[in-house]
């Protein structure tokens, strides 16, 4: 019985042992009260609440709450500082700073606050830092900002503020409607900000995209420019009132460009330029493309590893940033993707070394390394994880044929041939999977040879390889065990998940009467030299209407719809090409045409004059990017723009102006606020909050 008392005694002591850490050490610390005047109170809901001085520590999921002649001023872990305003309830609902998995979340059940968002929204600019309301809730991104639930509070203290004698209107002047990969914009002041789908364009800025990466900014006007990965694009002048006088200057740095023009070109043909290292660009049309080629290779500076020339059915790619986009026929692919084709599709890749595959249906297929320089350090690696390929190699091989390898997940094949063929079994029948969208003719064949079909194929899961009859030369199969298959001309291996591979007495009949093409020059005509090799200088593509140039020269010249001009680098004058390069026009991937991108301008831009402060939840940007977002919709809200939600379920609106109430806030602003600021300020709360016919005196002090 006493054994049966220590054995309960040790199971219960080993559990209380066990318990996380943090249920001794209680609530997280996530910053601290830097100021606070008047009664300011926190503590878990529901739970016992303690009154906070200056000092007093603030924990992740404390509510906290001011009396109506109170404020205070909180400094968060991750550098944010937030006032809450007098007769305010504000919740601390989540808070994280681990590194890639920042979030902030706070939940506003009354009165207002007055932030600058720390580094949690800035690290973490998609979904890290949220301000829930009862009627929307606030996307921030490295913001300063007002946001204030209003009830006829509002409306009394705007009648007490003198308006100005002129309105500021928006300064923001475009947003970006598409991205992929990084944007960011600096400003003339010289500081930095990374942009995202909605991110506000001001005057001055100069955008920056990321390798391999691709944005779309449309502008007030319905003008839109679609940058190129690695492009250094300026905006130099932009004025847009509905006027003969609006006028438009970009500029072109870095990289490439396709502009459509909008309504400024419909009232004055000259109203749109963009200036390039060689010439100065004059709208007259709709539509032009501009590259800048630094160096004899490809358009992306070399970036780009291949591209698609043929497709049947659906083909889908998955960035390394885990960004995931559907592929068309001229798409770009990088190192790093991981493709895939879709059930009855089939798809055709050509590499800048002119190696090609072709991928047939449910295929998965990474470009795990690809560099390519025309040297002997050139080095390919591609990944099968499952489905099948036919494979055609290219220079990178001619160079050094130990440097082009594939990988299986039962098998590595070093590539010292010309063509072969892959096909990988997760299970018996899946190599006819692979090989649709013409099941029924190996059906066909199947049948008819029954015998033959079945002693090339072994059972179990495993790696098919044919190398083709025709080729030139060998490849080499090294299984899981290590050892390595020699397979010539018109031989086929199978690699097992267990075991050592083994050659077969005949080519499995799926693979030599493969339907999928052949991915050879013949089969597929494909010059990588058009596709890939822009020559070192500039050029200047129309596909609608006409622009006018004006050379460093002084000479004007009209180059029309379908011409192309190309600058060799050093040059003053351009050469007309006869042929538009593919490169200018073949991928509608990394440069989408943007005339043909659905875009609301009145959602991106429109404003509503809101009378008499209604209730509901105001919000105020001074600086950064908000999203305001109910269950009616989204709206997009940058530097000097003003938001107003009434609803949950009517969405949200931009106002035309800033509401002065919050603009001229007697509440302080928590960046740049000291305690000497706070004298004067005890003052005016007292004057604006005390009630007539009363002593107008401060509520008591926490210190």
């Amino acid at each position: 019985m006493d054994n049966r008392k220590v054995l309960i005694a040790a199971i219960v002591f080993t559990c209380l042992m066990n318990l996380s850490i943090s249920a001794w050490a209680g609530p997280k610390q996530v910053g601290e009260v830097f100021f606070a005047r008047g009664v300011v109170t926190a503590g878990p809901e529901g739970g016992e609440a303690r009154f906070l001085g200056k000092g007093a520590p603030i924990f992740e999921g404390d509510v906290l709450t001011t009396g109506e002649r109170s404020f205070a001023v909180l400094h968060m872990s991750d550098r944010g500082k937030i006032t809450l305003r007098p007769d305010t309830v504000f919740a601390i609902e989540g808070y994280s700073e681990v590194r890639k998995k920042e979030s902030a979340i706070f939940r506003l059940f009354k009165g207002g606050i007055r932030a600058v968002s720390g580094f949690i929204s800035k690290r973490n600019q998609r979904s890290g830092y949220r301000l829930k309301t009862p009627t929307a809730v606030l996307g921030i991104r490295g913001t300063e900002f007002d946001a204030r639930l209003c009830k006829g509070d509002c409306a009394v203290e705007a009648k007490r503020i003198e308006r100005p004698l002129k309105e500021k209107l928006s300064p923001v002047i475009g947003r970006v409607v598409r991205l992929r990969g990084q944007l960011t914009a600096r400003a003339l002041d010289g500081t930095e900000r990374h942009l995202i789908k909605g991110g506000p364009v001001y005057q001055g800025d100069t955008l920056e995209t990321g390798s391999g990466g691709m944005a779309v900014v449309v502008f007030r006007d319905n003008s839109r420019v679609t940058l190129l990965g690695e492009s250094v694009f300026k905006v130099e002048r932009y004025q847009f009132r509905k006027k003969k006088s609006d006028n438009a200057f970009f500029r072109l740095l870095k990289g490439g460009l396709r502009t459509f023009t909008g309504l400024m070109t419909r009232r004055d043909k000259k109203a749109f330029k963009l200036g390039t290292p060689t010439a100065v660009v004059g709208i007259r049309g709709t539509g032009f493309d501009v590259l800048i080629s630094e160096e004899d290779r490809g358009p992306e500076a070399g970036k780009v590893a291949g591209r698609v020339v043929r497709l049947r059915g659906s083909l889908t790619v998955s960035t390394l940033d885990g960004t995931e986009r559907p592929l068309l026929k001229g798409s770009s692919v990088y190192e790093g993707d991981t493709i895939e084709t879709g059930p009855k599709s089939m798809a055709v890749l050509v590499f800048r070394d002119n190696s090609r595959v072709t991928l047939q249906a449910e295929t998965s297929f990474k470009v795990e390394r690809y560099q390519y320089r025309a040297k002997k350090t050139d080095s390919i690696f591609f990944r099968m994880f499952k489905g099948g390929l036919r494979v055609f190699t290219g220079m990178v091989v001619r160079r050094n044929a130990r440097n082009f390898k594939i990988g299986t997940p039962t098998a590595v094949v070093g590539v010292r041939g010309t063509g072969f063929d892959l096909l990988y079994r997760g299970k018996p029948g899946t190599e006819e999977q692979a090989l649709l969208p013409n099941r029924g003719l190996l059906r066909r064949l199947l049948n008819a040879f029954p015998r033959k079909a079945l002693a090339a194929a072994p059972k179990g899961i495993g790696t098919f390889a044919y190398n083709w009859k025709g080729s030139k030369h060998p490849i080499e199969v090294t299984d899981k065990t290590g050892k390595t298959t020699v397979l010539s001309p018109g031989m086929a291996v199978f690699a097992p998940m267990k075991g050592s591979a083994f050659t077969l007495p005949s080519v499995p009949l799926p693979m030599l009467k493969n339907p999928n093409p052949k991915p050879d020059p013949k089969t597929i005509p494909a010059n990588p030299q058009k596709m890939f090799g822009a020559k070192q200088g500039q050029y200047v593509s129309v596909w609608d209407g006409v622009i006018e140039l004006e050379l460093k020269s002084g000479a004007k010249l009209e180059l029309s719809e379908g011409k192309t001009l190309f600058w060799p680098k050093g040059a003053v004058e351009p050469i007309e090409l006869p042929v538009t390069p593919m490169f200018m026009h073949a991928d509608p991937d990394w440069r989408p045409d943007p005339k043909n991108i659905p875009v609301n301008t009145k959602d991106l831009f429109g404003a509503v004059d809101k009378k008499g402060s209604p209730p509901g939840l105001y919000v105020t940007v001074y600086d950064g990017h908000v999203t305001m977002e109910n269950e009616g919709g989204a709206v997009e809200l940058g530097k000097g723009e003003a938001g107003f939600s009434a609803k949950a379920a009517i969405k949200p609106i931009r106002l035309t102006i800033q509401p002065l109430f919050q603009v001229r806030d007697f509440i302080p602003f928590p960046k740049g606020f000291t305690e000497k600021d706070a004298q004067g300020i005890l003052k005016l709360i007292v004057d604006e909050l005390g009630e007539p016919g009363k002593k107008k005196e401060f509520e008591c002090e926490i210190r």
